[in-house]
């Protein structure tokens, strides 16, 4: 709404301290509801910015409450609810989620799940192992790759993600050519 220091236009990012260094200044209360609000949005912005779709409920109680001062979770409970209903947050199991960000992990979630339906064929035929430093892990996961329609390839920082792509496109390129 219009006059509401903790809703500035979305394409402005004051951060909370602005927005609610001119509400104390207008009167509004530590626990008001809009504050609580305006926070939890704020704590889930920052993690979207770093790259997390969503927040366990225990980590955005914890976060909210050092920003905000709160040490009740009852009142960011009731708060988040509000945001659920009115559209800009969406909570699911223990994780609370942007509206936004929600919707296009659902998104993505049933475009994986159709491809992942889609019947397996070979995309090249069986290739030699490369004279690259392989290990077995690497080496299967470019069997399910081959012969898979939809695979996921996760790890730690140096776990071998990137070095295993390399193995697949030199396969890949080499399976071209012939």
């Amino acid at each position: 709404p219009q006059g509401d220091p903790y809703r500035p236009p979305r394409h402005l990012r004051l951060g909370l301290g602005v927005g609610d260094r001119s509400a104390r200044l207008l009167g509004i209360e530590a626990a008001a509801p809009q504050r609580l609000r305006a926070g939890l949005l704020f704590v889930l912005d920052e993690a979207a910015t770093e790259g997390n779709v969503f927040l366990p409920l225990d980590e955005l109680w914890r976060e909210a409450a050092r920003l905000l001062e709160v040490h009740e979770v009852e009142p960011l409970e009731a708060a988040l609810s509000r945001l659920a209903r009115e559209g800009e947050a969406a909570v699911e199991d223990d994780r609370a989620y942007r509206t936004e960000l929600w919707e296009s992990e659902c998104r993505l979630a049933e475009a994986l799940a159709a491809r992942a339906g889609d019947p397996s064929e070979a995309l090249f035929e069986e290739p030699r192992r490369p004279d690259l430093d392989v290990s077995d892990e690497q080496w299967s996961v470019v069997e399910l790759v081959r012969t898979r329609p939809l695979v996921l390839l996760t790890g730690l920082p140096g776990a071998g993600k990137t070095h295993t792509q390399r193995v697949l496109v030199q396969i890949a390129r080499r399976a071209r050519l012939s």
